[in-house]
């Protein structure tokens, strides 16, 4: 089977970060990038502040770090409409990183999936443990399910991410996702 090495730059109001728990805790230059290991890069924008301005900010410092890479580029974080994944398109984003943990995003990945392609979506589910997670607070809602209720309406690939790992130098939740590997 092929791997890929995808890049997962996080960035809060257009800075690279590093977050614990999903909180920004630890800010970057942007010459800490090395991208030369990647297949793809993923930049995910983790600002509180979703303005005209944190959206400027995070664009110009994707530009930073794409300036000598010619990768594949999927951009992600408060994407909730069509227009936004145009305007991500316009930039040269080849794909697009929703959030799916709540069921109010389903009809947009539905909408999003017919105007432009399976693969060109990536799914996101937020987890603590073995439940969703969204908003700080952990839901009743296990994991496993919500992956099955998305199953057929989901992007091409599935992001999982772990709050309860982030930023703690556990290494990934391979158990959860070993689980949903083992099931869909």
């Amino acid at each position: 089977m092929y791997k890929r090495i995808i890049g997962l730059i996080l960035m809060n109001n257009g800075i690279v970060c590093r977050t614990r728990n999903f909180q920004s805790d630890y800010l970057y230059t942007d010459e800490f990038i090395d991208s030369k290991y990647f297949d793809e890069i993923v930049c995910i924008d983790v600002s509180q502040e979703r303005s005209e301005q944190s959206q400027s900010l995070f664009l110009t410092g994707i530009e930073k770090i794409m300036e000598h890479s010619q990768l594949p580029l999927a951009i992600g974080g408060g994407i909730r409409s069509i227009d936004d994944v145009r305007r991500y398109r316009e930039f040269g984003a080849d794909r697009y990183v929703i959030n799916q943990t709540e069921t109010e995003s389903d009809i947009f990945v539905t909408e999003a999936v017919k105007e432009f392609g399976k693969s060109s979506i990536i799914s996101s589910i937020n987890h603590w443990g073995d439940f969703t997670y969204s908003n700080g607070v952990i839901s009743t809602k296990a994991l496993q399910q919500r992956v099955s209720e998305i199953s057929t309406n989901r992007g091409s690939e599935l992001l999982l991410n772990s709050a309860e790992r982030d930023g703690t130098l556990l290494g990934f939740d391979n158990a959860n996702a070993q689980k949903i590997a083992n099931s869909h």
